[in-house]
């Protein structure tokens, strides 16, 4: 028991649940400003909610890449090759699940009346599950 236990609670996951966090935190502070700062424009409520979501998506990849690959994966090959095939693939499965759960956000705000931020909490679990597995499996693996 105690060897599963190992496995699963380790640098690696307890790293990265901590730089999730530090990430959700970014997402949810741009989400926030972005949002905020959109509303009663010329946008509605959804369309800024949806703008917001891009923005702050965008922040947030940028912060995981480089927090997961030094803190979480502890990757130190800076290679012009590496990088770049690494970058492509973190961005690639970014994009993936950010048009999974601006998606969902989509459904849930526009099409069920859920709130905004009770939306946002609900994609961004789905999000950090969908990312763990593709940085994971894919995008850090070790050789």
């Amino acid at each position: 028991m105690k060897e599963g236990k190992n496995r699963i609670i380790n640098y690696e996951t307890v790293s990265y649940l901590i730089v999730g966090i530090l990430t959700t935190i970014v997402d949810f502070l741009v989400f926030t400003a972005a949002n905020e700062g959109l509303k009663g424009g010329n946008l509605s409520d959804v369309s800024a909610a949806m703008t917001a979501q891009v923005i702050s998506w965008i922040a947030a990849v940028l912060f995981a890449y480089i927090t997961n690959k030094l803190i979480v994966f502890r990757n130190y090959d800076f290679s012009g090759s590496h990088l770049l095939t690494e970058f492509t693939a973190f961005i690639m499965a970014r994009i993936l699940s950010g048009v999974l759960v601006t998606g969902a956000m989509w459904v849930m705000v526009d099409l069920f009346s859920v709130n905004e931020y009770i939306s946002k909490l609900l994609t961004t679990v789905i999000n950090v599950v969908l990312n763990y597995v593709a940085s994971k499996l894919f995008i850090f693996r070790k050789k």
